[in-house]
Protein backbone atom coordinates (compact mmCIF):
# COMPACT_ATOMS: atom_id res chain seq x y z
CA UNK A 1 0.00 0.00 0.00
CA UNK A 2 1.43 3.41 -1.15
CA UNK A 3 0.85 6.03 0.80
CA UNK A 4 1.10 10.00 0.38
CA UNK A 5 4.43 11.84 0.90
CA UNK A 6 2.84 14.73 3.21
CA UNK A 7 6.40 16.59 2.48
CA UNK A 8 5.14 16.51 -0.92
CA UNK A 9 2.30 18.22 -0.71
CA UNK A 10 2.90 22.26 -0.42
CA UNK A 11 1.79 24.59 2.02
CA UNK A 12 -0.44 27.53 2.52
CA UNK A 13 2.56 29.70 2.23
CA UNK A 14 3.71 27.91 -0.42
CA UNK A 15 0.54 27.87 -2.23
CA UNK A 16 0.05 31.81 -2.11
CA UNK A 17 3.52 31.99 -3.36
CA UNK A 18 2.82 30.52 -6.14
CA UNK A 19 -0.06 32.35 -6.85
CA UNK A 20 1.55 35.79 -6.51
CA UNK A 21 4.02 34.76 -9.23
CA UNK A 22 1.26 32.94 -11.92
CA UNK A 23 -0.52 36.67 -10.79
CA UNK A 24 2.96 38.91 -11.49
CA UNK A 25 3.44 36.96 -14.93
CA UNK A 26 0.03 36.87 -15.98
CA UNK A 27 0.38 41.06 -15.46
CA UNK A 28 3.42 40.91 -17.03
CA UNK A 29 1.67 39.60 -19.92
CA UNK A 30 -1.25 41.84 -19.93
CA UNK A 31 1.42 45.00 -19.50
CA UNK A 32 2.85 43.39 -22.88
CA UNK A 33 -0.13 43.17 -24.41
CA UNK A 34 -1.46 46.96 -23.73
CA UNK A 35 2.05 48.23 -25.18
CA UNK A 36 1.23 46.13 -28.23
CA UNK A 37 -2.27 47.90 -28.28
CA UNK A 38 -1.10 51.35 -27.79
CA UNK A 39 1.33 50.71 -30.44
CA UNK A 40 -1.50 49.09 -32.56
CA UNK A 41 0.28 46.15 -33.03
CA UNK A 42 -1.72 43.01 -32.55
CA UNK A 43 -4.77 40.76 -33.82
CA UNK A 44 -7.51 42.35 -31.22
CA UNK A 45 -9.42 38.85 -30.82
CA UNK A 46 -6.91 36.39 -30.09
CA UNK A 47 -5.39 39.16 -27.77
CA UNK A 48 -8.76 39.67 -25.85
CA UNK A 49 -9.34 35.95 -25.29
CA UNK A 50 -5.51 35.79 -23.96
CA UNK A 51 -6.15 38.58 -21.87
CA UNK A 52 -9.57 37.30 -20.52
CA UNK A 53 -8.08 34.07 -19.22
CA UNK A 54 -5.63 35.95 -17.04
CA UNK A 55 -8.39 38.13 -15.28
CA UNK A 56 -10.11 35.10 -15.33
CA UNK A 57 -7.75 33.22 -13.07
CA UNK A 58 -6.24 36.13 -11.38
CA UNK A 59 -9.89 36.88 -10.02
CA UNK A 60 -10.82 33.10 -8.93
CA UNK A 61 -7.89 32.61 -7.43
CA UNK A 62 -7.17 35.91 -5.48
CA UNK A 63 -9.51 35.22 -2.88
CA UNK A 64 -8.30 32.03 -2.21
CA UNK A 65 -5.20 33.23 -1.20
CA UNK A 66 -5.80 36.41 0.89
CA UNK A 67 -6.07 38.86 -2.17
CA UNK A 68 -10.16 39.29 -2.05
CA UNK A 69 -9.24 43.16 -4.07
CA UNK A 70 -7.40 41.18 -6.53
CA UNK A 71 -10.64 39.35 -7.13
CA UNK A 72 -12.82 42.51 -7.92
CA UNK A 73 -10.00 44.16 -9.80
CA UNK A 74 -9.97 41.33 -11.93
CA UNK A 75 -13.71 40.87 -12.10
CA UNK A 76 -13.78 44.56 -13.44
CA UNK A 77 -11.14 43.71 -16.12
CA UNK A 78 -13.18 40.56 -17.02
CA UNK A 79 -15.99 43.09 -18.08
CA UNK A 80 -13.99 45.23 -19.53
CA UNK A 81 -12.50 42.75 -21.98
CA UNK A 82 -16.04 41.67 -22.71
CA UNK A 83 -16.85 45.31 -23.86
CA UNK A 84 -17.62 46.51 -27.19
CA UNK A 85 -15.69 49.96 -26.88
CA UNK A 86 -12.35 47.45 -25.34
CA UNK A 87 -10.68 48.77 -28.49
CA UNK A 88 -10.86 52.66 -28.22
CA UNK A 89 -8.74 55.14 -26.22
CA UNK A 90 -10.53 55.39 -23.33
CA UNK A 91 -11.10 51.37 -23.04
CA UNK A 92 -7.80 51.48 -23.31
CA UNK A 93 -7.10 54.09 -20.55
CA UNK A 94 -9.14 51.77 -18.48
CA UNK A 95 -6.98 48.52 -19.42
CA UNK A 96 -4.06 50.42 -18.17
CA UNK A 97 -6.12 51.22 -14.95
CA UNK A 98 -7.08 47.73 -14.15
CA UNK A 99 -3.17 46.47 -14.71
CA UNK A 100 -2.07 49.19 -12.47
CA UNK A 101 -4.26 48.58 -9.82
CA UNK A 102 -3.42 44.45 -10.03
CA UNK A 103 0.62 45.46 -10.13
CA UNK A 104 0.58 47.59 -7.03
CA UNK A 105 -1.97 45.14 -4.80
CA UNK A 106 0.75 42.65 -5.25
CA UNK A 107 3.83 44.90 -5.20
CA UNK A 108 2.51 46.38 -1.42
CA UNK A 109 0.64 43.08 -0.59
CA UNK A 110 -2.36 44.59 -0.27
CA UNK A 111 -4.59 41.47 1.19
CA UNK A 112 -8.20 41.73 2.65
CA UNK A 113 -10.26 43.97 1.09
CA UNK A 114 -8.16 46.83 1.01
CA UNK A 115 -9.88 48.76 3.27
CA UNK A 116 -12.10 52.14 2.44
CA UNK A 117 -9.73 53.36 -0.04
CA UNK A 118 -9.68 49.68 -1.80
CA UNK A 119 -13.39 49.93 -2.20
CA UNK A 120 -14.20 52.98 -3.30
CA UNK A 121 -11.34 52.46 -6.11
CA UNK A 122 -12.80 48.75 -7.26
CA UNK A 123 -16.38 50.76 -7.25
CA UNK A 124 -14.71 53.76 -9.55
CA UNK A 125 -12.83 51.08 -12.18
CA UNK A 126 -16.39 49.36 -12.10
CA UNK A 127 -18.09 52.39 -13.00
CA UNK A 128 -15.28 53.53 -15.42
CA UNK A 129 -16.19 50.11 -17.48
CA UNK A 130 -20.23 50.44 -17.23
CA UNK A 131 -19.57 54.21 -18.54
CA UNK A 132 -17.54 52.91 -21.13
Amino acid sequence: MTGIDVNAIPTTEELQAMFIEGALEGIAVLERKYAAACAGDLAWPEVILEMRGIAHDIKGQGGSFGYPLITEVGDSLSTLLKHERMQSEAGLKLLAAHITALATILDKAIQGDGGNLGGSYTQRLSALVGEL
